[in-house]
């Protein structure tokens, strides 16, 4: 019987029908999912309780945004993290922020259930678990080849969609109950707790040798002089593609425009619907089992449909779902409305990244994913400050409505491109 390159010797492939399922054919990937899944029920719990935190200890939907956009603008820095991802040994990176975002988790916790989680100790947390995260987000794509042959990328990116999803299902379901029975504390610190469970699989998984990267020079100049090579190859990859010259700038409008409804969430159920953490979490349930639905069938819809129409028939329809929302404050309608949104945006994440695996060298795929990652969303920190601000002006249906509208008419930007095939990488 043949045996997996990347199996460690403590984890033996299953004989029979279970070996032909993917994850059980590559046991490194398996743990990756499960170390992955159990870490999105943790990050499902925080994203529910950080709102309400903050919207409890400030009464101020500015302070949404402000909290927002400074988490986001930290993810500018993973065109660098990429960079350096491509240098270090990918799992060792995981491994690391991992274990610096269970900290920060375990502090906001503690300091949330001694009443003593001021604007500012929020803020400064947030950034620290989100820069480990730029971090993680390069490293865990550019592991990814490391762990499974080159045909069978497809279905292992679709395979962690899912699990991701399905993940974030589980947290924002029970994630309302826990919040209505112990408050936000509770749940930063079983975020915390998922993500050394994450560490403990990461811990385990051995892949097999990655491709060559480069090797940091020993003198300071020679190391800044490669890291701006490195970076600059990191930008050549984007603007020397015209599917991706015209993807990055439009991924920025939308960026900018969408997060309306991921910092205005807890306002529009606390204060337009006057519901409590149930409608709330039901809100993000809602979207994940429309997610989950989404990164399912994903695979075979970019098998059988082009990439560039197909996204941006999602990214219309999240804009249209997101208006519609806005125009009806009813929560069962709304729920309709997030399920459908989650539906569109499973599949245009999910195709989008196969794509993009399929395009990008390997040996660059942490520099370029970085890149191309930083530059996306680099419009949302100000998007997310900007409809905190708004919302304090205009009533949040406008302010959502107008995001949702402006989100579908920004994807018609992507027509009259052509995606390359997914063929031989570059």
């Amino acid at each position: 019987m043949d045996m997996d390159p990347n199996t460690p010797t403590s984890v033996k492939a299953p004989a029979g029908p279970l070996r032909a399922w993917l994850p059980f054919r590559r046991p490194s990937l398996g743990l990756l999912a499960a170390g992955q899944w159990v870490s999105t029920v943790g990050n499902a719990l925080n994203g529910l309780a950080l709102g309400w935190l903050v919207l409890s200890a400030t009464d101020s939907r500015a302070a949404l945004g402000f909290v927002s956009g400074a988490g986001d603008a930290v993810g500018l820095f993973t065109m660098v993290s990429g960079v350096w991802v491509d240098r270090w040994n990918r799992r060792r990176v995981m491994l690391g922020a991992d274990l610096v975002r269970a900290a920060a988790a375990l502090a906001l916790g503690g300091l949330a259930l001694a009443g003593q989680a001021s604007l500012g100790a929020i803020v400064a947390l947030v950034v620290l678990s989100r820069l480990a995260g730029t971090f993680f987000a390069p490293a865990s794509f550019a592991l990814l080849p490391e762990l499974v042959d080159r045909e069978e990328l497809g279905a292992a990116n679709g395979l962690l969609a899912t699990a991701r999803t399905s993940a974030g299902l589980v947290g924002q379901l029970a994630g309302g109950a826990l919040l209505g029975l112990f408050g936000p504390a509770a749940l930063f610190l079983l975020n915390g707790a998922s993500f050394a469970a994450s560490s403990a699989s990461l811990a385990i998984i051995r892949p097999r040798p990655a491709a060559p990267a480069a090797t940091p020079t020993s003198s300071p100049a020679g190391g800044a002089t490669r890291l701006w090579r490195d970076l600059v190859e990191g930008q050549h990859a984007i603007w020397r593609d015209a599917f991706l010259r015209r993807l990055v700038p439009i991924a920025m409008a939308v960026g900018f425009f969408s997060v309306a409804i991921s910092v205005l969430d807890v306002a529009w159920v606390r204060q337009v619907l006057h519901a409590g953490p149930i409608i709330y979490g039901g809100f993000w349930v809602a979207a994940g089992v429309g997610g989950l639905v989404g990164s399912a069938v994903s695979h075979r819809l970019v098998q059988r449909l082009a990439v560039v129409p197909l996204n941006v028939a999602a990214l219309i329809a999240v804009g249209l779902t997101v208006a519609a929302l806005a125009l009806v404050p009813n929560a069962a309608f709304d729920l309709v409305c997030m399920l459908a949104m989650g539906l569109a945006l499973g599949v245009q994440s999910t195709s989008i990244n196969t794509a993009l695996l399929l395009m990008v060298p390997e040996e660059a795929i942490g520099r370029s994913i970085g890149a191309i990652g930083a530059l996306s969303n680099a419009t949302g920190p100000v998007g997310a400050v900007a409809a905190g601000l708004a919302a304090t002006v205009w009533p949040i249906s406008r302010v959502l409505w107008l995001s949702g509208v402006l989100v579908a008419l920004t994807s018609l930007g992507l027509l009259g491109v052509r995606a390359p095939a997914p063929g031989a990488r570059r």
